[in-house]
């Protein structure tokens, strides 16, 4: 897809997640203004704790019900108004399928994995209903069972029971993907409450961005 064609593909007011070249946390974002291949998005807490200057590259994640797209940008602008945003130039998008029946949400949250042989601390990049993706240093074997116990940003916690299905390499870190096979009722709910809440935290930033800056 061309670069300049992103603003008919992504809205303002879209959920997206944000990073800085090569390194593997995400934090989410909305897009508050797209215009060709530019894209604006509020200068929140988390990009600046990435240390971001003109001219950093960065990745913007953006999902849909049938494509994943990862746009390779670079900041372009910091503007530090009433209502500070950062202004990135895309320049290259690679397109996936979206095979997920659940939507993600990128997080970064402390877990323990077990398995029948061994014990891991771990941290939990994504989240879903049906699963999650998570970086470790050490190697666990494909399709292995294991039982997983995710801590929240409320000190609570999540307890699932799953497979790992997709493993591959991320700076020097494992990923696995881990399809939930089991969980009770309670951690289920609270599952679903967390990451309703995690979206919902964004409707301030749309409300702040898209309706008070017209």
């Amino acid at each position: 897809m061309n670069s300049a064609c992103i603003s008919k593909l992504i809205v303002p007011g879209s959920l997206v997640s944000f990073r800085k070249l090569n390194q593997s946390a995400w934090s989410l974002n909305i897009i508050t203004e797209c215009i060709e291949d530019t894209i604006c998005l509020p200068f929140t807490n988390d990009l600046l704790r990435a240390c971001l200057f003109s001219g950093t590259p960065v990745d913007i994640k953006f999902n849909n019900q049938y494509y994943e797209y990862i746009l390779n940008c670079s900041v372009v602008k910091i503007e530090l108004s009433r209502f500070p945003y950062i202004r990135v130039k895309v320049h290259n998008i690679c397109e996936s399928q979206n095979h997920r029946i659940f939507p993600r949400l990128d997080v970064y949250l402390p877990a323990a994995l077990s398995t029948s042989s061994s014990s891991y601390y771990c941290n939990v990049s994504n989240l879903s209903l049906g699963g999650t993706a998570f970086l470790i240093d050490q190697e666990i074997p494909e399709n292995s069972p294991c039982e997983i116990n995710i801590l929240l940003d409320d000190n609570s916690s999540i307890y699932a029971k799953g497979q790992i299905v997709t493993a591959s390499t991320e700076n020097a870190l494992y990923k696995y993907c881990m399809m939930f096979t089991f969980m009770e009722e309670e951690n289920s709910n609270r599952l679903y409450s967390y990451l309703i809440s995690l979206e919902n935290s964004y409707a301030g930033l749309r409300n702040k961005y898209l309706h008070n800056t017209k």
